[in-house]
């Protein structure tokens, strides 16, 4: 007898240690599907991220409007007024008096008259309660509204007169006021919370020109560190599988374009600023640490210069972004912006702030002089171009890459007569060889152009001089006759500070 309990005993452990094993299997197993529906959830959430970032231009065009005062000043948002409740018609003695039956034998009891005379006491009280509380919480209801429009009139007073105040800048051209209003507009541009950017704004009045320093978010709190995440069964853990470096450097690199070109964009839609400003500065820089000092840097990743007409001719929903800037809109654009490679501003925030000089001046010195050694080379081509254009010509600059030998492309304009002009802009601080006028006789040739310019801060040799006279297809304006050209054309005093021991 003992023997058989024994046995019952251990038959019955073992049942119960099937039944562990079974209900340990199962929750296992729903710990792994459980796992890999989160892996596949997070990794889910990390391509969507990154198809945002990717999507980042189209998402704003999708939401683009011309933006007004409206938008960038708006009212806060007053309550709304409580509707007084409907009033329900009072219970009516008609409804609750009993009728007597047919016939005249049928009379009215003393009974069913109490009966029908205290239900209607009783659905008038209800009545009359209901009522009364109904007031009541309207009344209360009146009250937190006029408490929250008496708390609200003085944020309602401040928007009137920021509003009155904006409308007087875009009036009288305000220069803290119409930066105000740039940088607000900036703030309104679609970019997801990760992507935001901080950003400073002048208004230079008399340029008729916006410079705007836009500070980027860094690669790795702009871009997800991780590719994809997955389930290990084996420690029932998440693996997060890190992102390649060419695959993030990409991805940053065309964020950053994105953003610049959404920010462009946003200014200009400024439909009330139209006659405010032509043109736009902008300097894209990101705050890091030299991996190599483990000092602080500024690099700026990104600088344009871009004009509305130019702009706004772009069709920007079919753009290659870095493209578009690179090549349309001339910008410096980093090469490798997550390495933090910089690129020279085309004119810095700072001498915007503080400096004012002629329109077309980006960087004029304390005798209100132009010096032209002192600017950006592509701003100094553009100054070329712009001289062209005074001079009755049809000019364009080229893009920075890919342009033939050429910086800016002329046509007189009566083309069939006056066909193509090539020119080359050089900011020398020595004698133009020979060898760079042989180079542009032979681009005239290639394009098959009228003639050749090779505009210069400086002067050319004697023997780059004798190949211009025997070759009477290319023309040389040296810095002498370039300020003088400059003075009568665009009415700039310019000026070229060639030490003595360089020339």
């Amino acid at each position: 007898m003992a023997r058989e309990l024994e046995r019952e005993k251990q038959r019955a452990e073992r049942l119960e240690q099937q039944a562990a094993r079974k209900n340990e299997s199962a929750a296992l197993v729903l710990q792994h599907e459980e796992g890999f529906k989160e892996a596949e959830s997070l990794t889910r959430e990390l391509e969507a991220e990154v198809a945002e970032l990717r999507q980042l231009l189209a998402r704003h065009l999708a939401q683009r409007r011309h933006l007004a005062l409206d938008d960038l000043a708006p009212f806060p948002e007053l309550p709304t007024a409580p509707v007084e409740p409907a009033v329900e018609n009072p219970p009516r003695w008609v409804d609750f008096e009993p009728q007597p039956g047919r016939g005249l034998w049928r009379r009215i009891t003393r009974a069913e008259r109490t009966f029908a005379e205290d239900s209607f006491h009783t659905a008038t009280a209800r009545w009359q309660k209901e009522r009364e509380e109904q007031r009541s919480r309207y009344a209360e209801e009146i009250s937190a509204y006029h408490s929250a429009l008496h708390q609200i009139q003085t944020q309602v007073d401040e928007a009137e007169r920021d509003r009155l105040r904006l409308q007087t800048a875009v009036t009288d051209r305000d220069q803290e006021g119409v930066a105000e209003l740039v940088s607000r507009a900036i703030d309104l541009a679609h970019l997801p919370e990760q992507v935001r950017c901080g950003q400073q704004v002048v208004f230079r009045p008399e340029h008729r020109q916006v410079v705007v320093q836009l500070e980027l978010p860094p690669a790795s709190e702009a871009v997800p560190g991780h590719h994809s995440i997955s389930y290990v069964k084996k420690t029932r853990e998440l693996k997060r599988t890190p992102r390649r470096r060419d695959d993030m450097a990409g991805l940053y690199a065309l964020l950053v374009a994105q953003i610049v070109l959404v920010c462009l964009d946003q200014c200009f839609l400024l439909s009330d600023l139209e006659g405010a400003f032509d043109s736009i500065i902008l300097n894209a820089h990101v705050e890091a640490v030299d991996p190599s000092t483990g000092h602080d840097i500024h690099p700026c990743l990104v600088s344009v210069e871009a004009d509305r007409e130019s702009f706004l001719s772009v069709n920007l929903a079919r753009v290659d972004p870095i493209a578009c800037l690179r090549n349309q809109l001339n910008a410096e654009v980093s090469k490798r912006p997550m390495e933090l490679e910089a690129v020279e501003p085309f004119l810095e925030f700072d001498k915007a702030k503080w400096r004012i000089g002629d329109p077309a001046d980006p960087l004029v010195g304390l005798d209100s002089k132009l010096d032209l050694l002192a600017i950006h080379h592509r701003r100094f081509e553009k100054l070329v171009t712009d001289l062209l254009r005074a001079m009755d010509l049809i000019s364009y600059n080229t893009p920075q890459s890919n342009d033939g030998g050429v910086d800016t492309v002329s046509f007189h304009k009566h083309i069939v007569s006056g066909g193509e002009f090539a020119v080359q802009s050089k900011q020398y601080r020595r004698a133009v060889p020979v060898k760079d006028i042989r180079e542009l006789a032979g681009v005239v040739d290639v394009r098959r152009a009228t003639r050749g310019f090779l505009v210069t801060t400086a002067w050319a040799s004697p023997m780059a001089k004798a190949f211009a006279r025997e070759n009477n297809r290319v023309r040389i304006i040296e810095g002498g006759e370039l300020k003088y050209l400059l003075r009568e054309h665009l009415g700039i005093e310019a000026k070229i500070e060639i030490d003595a021991q360089e020339s």
